[in-house]
């Protein structure tokens, strides 16, 4: 027989565990579920399972024997109910299972009742709450194949000979240098096996699967992992990846991308991040259900957003709903950044981001964000966005765009030649005409292809941040024949060409600005600068006053904060400098004769939005009518 699940209260704190009988393992599998109160002052004891659920394709039953409500009253199958589960999960539980007591496990699988898209919106809701409030999660990568068990004992004994700052990930040994030497050498013999086993351990579906995230940030420190039967703590065996990965000797290329990939998601020290960050590192992640692009990330989101789960819901509307509360709480519209234009898009109207699907180009993540303002968008029932925006320029011309990440350089060589055929200008020519801007064409050339204003200064002098003299000496290299079947070094200034100019074209306007656009734009599209958002945006007309959105752009000399409050004035510099505290870059304006650093952009004060003399804690709101008080020219447009 079939089991049937008995409801959880609906409006309470009830959760769904369940017993696992012991066994061999080749026995079969059988369980009881338990009702039970998820209360923060006396949870229940159980363990979390991260896994991967795996094909549903050729399911395997397990028996339940016996469901046990929150009343006590214990509901007895006499000859027990079947339940169908995947693969992978009969896999796990027979891994899991000990040979003398029961185990006690939550599992989203069993312990939800997936047909019921109501339960399922529930308890997604608390999952966070769950995985925070378990006795420990365990984390199962599957069982033992291509030398796991060797690489599992390495990374446990790698982990237990490092001492790790969680904060800057700097490790060093914390045994005697003769047997950290020992270990080493163990990594390196047999033709460097051992990294081939770390690099196809990483390579499983577990690290690939987006719900893990959040599984693992929120577990504790009694976490653990488990692949076949080796098994060690959670914080063990991320000591022993980043302990690889810090010796440049051991680390492949290959494997360094991995490794990366993994401590952009585990080793940050806040289990809470920003929506925008968390959507950035989770793009290459894999779900089932397209509405976990957002639900998988709920606990671990910092911004209050109060989005709640529904799975009833259509994706576009799950995206949507994402949208409004971030502005809402935010009052910006940076997440129109995330917008691509795409045929094949699951997301109506033009504003909502498709975060179905990973990007086609990267985001541009330009840090010199000068003004975008506050903004007063206001959203309608038929799907439309107003928004206060002023018009800037239009597009006249756009090359070909380019896979670029993949590290040759024909491909960035051909890239440029087609710039220069578009620009109608001859190598010799690129040092002797003035840009709009008033530097040379090589100057901006190389900061559209990098997305970066060389007259920007950090502080301190940021590692990794091309500048101007070496990204010029990068360009002539790509420009000269003679260097024709060369290969530019990985340090080349032009790393970050690889990151923002892939897959976009390089465009042109009617008034002589150039820079990287979306990947869909063509003449005709129109650039705004949209209040509220920290990018230039491409705009379609469609129809009076309505315009779908193509994406973000960048234009050299031109940004939000020319376009809204006038060109930066000369007797200032720009500084971004670094807080420690949040590991963030801020904006500064500096006095060239005082030296003076100011939170204050000074056309603010230009504006008379401040006086001369006043240094603000914190910037005030500036919005549509403060700036249109001011003589600003916003126009309200109609996005669809």
């Amino acid at each position: 027989m079939e089991y049937k699940y008995h409801p959880l209260a609906a409006a309470s704190d009830e959760i769904r565990v369940l017993t696992l009988s012991p066994g061999e393992s080749s026995d079969a599998v059988e369980v009881d579920l338990h009702h039970v109160s998820l209360r923060e002052d006396r949870p229940p004891v159980f363990e979390a399972l991260s896994y991967v659920w795996g094909s549903p394709e050729s399911p395997v039953p397990i028996t339940i024997k016996q469901t046990v409500l929150t009343s006590g009253q214990a509901i007895d199958h006499d000859s027990g109910c079947r339940l169908l589960v995947t693969r992978n999960l009969d896999v796990a539980f027979r891994n899991l299972r000990e040979r003398a007591k029961p185990r006690t496990l939550w599992i989203d699988a069993i312990c939800i009742d997936q047909s019921s898209t109501s339960e399922r919106s529930q308890q997604v809701q608390r999952m966070d709450k769950i995985y925070q409030l378990a006795a420990r999660v365990v984390i199962w990568l599957g069982p033992e194949a291509n030398n796991s068990n060797v690489i599992m004992e390495i990374l446990a004994e790698m982990g237990s000979s490092i001492h790790l700052d969680w904060a800057t990930h700097i490790c060093r040994p914390s045994v005697p240098s003769s047997q950290y030497q020992i270990l080493e050498k163990r990594i390196r013999e047999n033709g460097g096996a051992a990294l081939t086993a770390l690099l196809r351990l990483l390579a499983r579906p577990w690290f690939e699967r987006l719900w893990v995230v959040q599984e693992a940030k929120l577990s504790n420190s009694e976490a653990i992992v488990k692949c076949g039967q080796p098994t060690m703590r959670w914080d063990t065996f991320l000591k022993g990846v980043i302990g690889i990965y810090s010796d440049s000797d051991l680390a492949k290329a290959t494997l360094n991308t991995k490794l990366l990939a993994i401590m952009d998601l585990y080793f940050d020290v806040k289990n809470q991040m920003r929506m925008e960050e968390l959507l950035n590192n989770t793009q290459p992640l894999q779900c089932s259900n397209k509405r976990d692009k957002i639900y998988a990330l709920l606990g671990l989101i910092s911004e209050p957003l109060n989005i709640r789960v529904d799975y009833d819901l259509s994706i576009s509307k799950v995206y949507e709903d994402a949208f409004r509360r971030y502005f809402d709480h935010k009052r910006t519209l940076d997440l129109l950044t995330w917008c691509e234009m795409k045929k094949s898009s699951l997301t109506k109207p033009t504003w909502v981001p498709d975060w179905s699907v990973p990007r086609t180009a990267n985001i541009m993540e330009n840090e010199l964000v000068l003004f975008g303002g506050v903004s007063d968008a206001v959203f309608s029932d038929d799907g439309v966005l107003r928004v206060a925006a002023v018009p800037c320029t239009s597009i006249v011309g756009r090359t070909l765009a380019y896979s670029l990440d993949d590290g040759e350089d024909t491909k960035l060589r051909e890239f440029i030649t087609r710039i220069l055929e578009l620009l109608g200008l001859r190598l010799e020519e690129l040092t002797t005409p003035l840009y709009k801007t008033g530097c040379i064409f090589l100057e901006a050339l190389c900061g559209s292809l990098n997305c970066l204003d060389f007259q920007v200064e950090f502080q301190p002098r940021r590692s990794g941040v091309p500048d101007l003299d070496g990204c010029i000496s990068d360009l002539l290299y790509f420009l000269d024949p003679k260097q024709r079947g060369k290969s530019v070094s990985d340090d080349s200034e032009f790393f970050l060409v690889r990151r923002y100019a892939s897959r976009r074209p390089f465009i042109t306007t009617r008034d002589g600005y150039f820079g990287l656009g979306p990947p869909e734009t063509r003449p005709g599209d129109i650039v705004y600068s949209i209040l509220g958002c920290r990018s230039l945006m491409v705009l379609r007309p469609s129809g009076e006053n309505r315009f779908q959105v193509v994406g973000e752009c960048y234009l050299h000399g031109l940004n939000p904060g020319t376009v809204l409050l006038g060109p930066y004035p000369t007797s200032s510099k720009i500084v971004l400098e670094h807080d420690e505290a949040t590991d963030t870059w801020d904006t500064r304006h500096r006095s060239k004769m005082t030296g003076q650093l100011s939170v204050v952009d000074p056309r603010l004060r230009s504006l008379g939005i401040y006086k001369r003399d006043e240094e603000p804690e914190k910037i005030p709101v500036i919005d549509a009518k403060c700036l249109t008080s001011r003589g600003v020219r916003l126009q309200h447009i109609d996005l669809i």
